[in-house]
């Protein structure tokens, strides 16, 4: 036990007009020639235990101590102690491909050397390569041969969610969109509104889960045909709201499917002045997942038919 440290913590209960439980005691218990590390926010501190040229970190679990405590004391440990690489991320963004048939791909003419690491997450891929692990030739050439080869799955050079890369698209383009979802339930539209300047794009998303409430939209009876009816849902949108492009996302998330479609079958529907394009997809996974993979759907089928 650091007894300095115990000392410390007792008087901080006592200036509270408390006495320390016996059995925070434990959090004052320093392991033999390691360092103790400054925990500014809570009384259990950081430890270090160095062995064999290697820094081991122990510290709190919670985000409001661990953090400060990796920016104010390991941080500057690191550097003082450890050179520094010289690397340099960039990011390229996939959609609709599989991690495993993607890296089989792009190995068939990766420049040897090439730093590369595969991110997924239902359904995206972000490629992460470092810029200076090769020279400038084979890097652009390499570059030239992925976006030749996978120019249909991506999404952008940025490393940003795919709604980010949707949003910049539309803002580019000056284009409006208004949203009518089901399945996702109103996840598409909060995607949109993470990010400043949202409402000048953004004019309007309804919810409309129940089939009650997609016929009071229509001032219609509702077909049963998903793909058509989406297609009229995503058509009225337009209309209502006089925006550029209109989305209606209709699907079957389960567990227990509420109508006659099996779950994890989607339907989208988009719309602008001169047509609407149906598409079809079929998700699987938990309900959660099917919703999630749902919505980033609905984003790449936007920015290829933004594109």
């Amino acid at each position: 036990v650091d007894e300095e440290h115990l000392s410390w913590m007792k008087s901080r209960w006592e200036a509270r007009g408390f006495t320390m439980p016996e059995t925070n005691i434990k959090q004052a218990q320093i392991p033999v020639g390691s360092t103790k590390l400054i925990n500014s926010q809570g009384t259990a501190p950081g430890i270090l235990i160095k062995h064999s040229g290697k820094y081991i970190f122990i510290l709190p679990g919670p985000p409001r101590e661990f953090n400060p405590l990796v920016i104010d004391e390991v941080v500057p440990l690191l550097k003082d102690n450890f050179s520094t690489t010289n690397k340099e991320y960039e990011f390229v963004l996939f959609f609709n491909q599989a991690e495993s048939s993607l890296a089989e791909e792009i190995n068939k003419f990766k420049p040897e050397g090439l730093d590369l690491a595969y991110l997924a997450s239902k359904g995206v891929i972000k490629l992460r390569y470092d810029k200076n692990s090769i020279d400038e030739v084979n890097l652009k050439e390499f570059l030239t041969h992925l976006e030749d080869t996978f120019k249909d799955s991506i999404i952008g050079y940025q490393n940003i969610p795919a709604s980010k890369a949707l949003f910049n698209l539309l803002k580019e383009k000056n284009l409006t969109l208004s949203l009518v979802e089901s399945i996702t339930g109103g996840n598409l539209s909060s995607e949109i509104i993470n990010y400043p300047g949202a409402s000048s794009i953004l004019l309007a998303a309804n919810t409309l889960y129940s089939n009650e409430a997609k016929k009071e939209y229509l001032s219609d009876d509702i077909s049963d045909d998903w793909e058509t009816l989406s297609k009229e849902l995503s058509e009225k949108s337009i209309k209502k709201y006089k925006s550029s492009i209109s989305l209606a996302i209709l699907g079957e998330a389960g567990p227990i499917p509420s109508s006659n479609y099996k779950i994890g079958e989607i339907f989208i529907a988009i719309s602008n002045n001169k047509e609407t394009v149906n598409f079809y997809h079929k998700l699987r996974g938990s309900r959660e997942d099917i919703i999630n993979r749902a919505v980033n759907n609905a984003i790449w089928d936007l920015i290829n038919f933004i594109k």
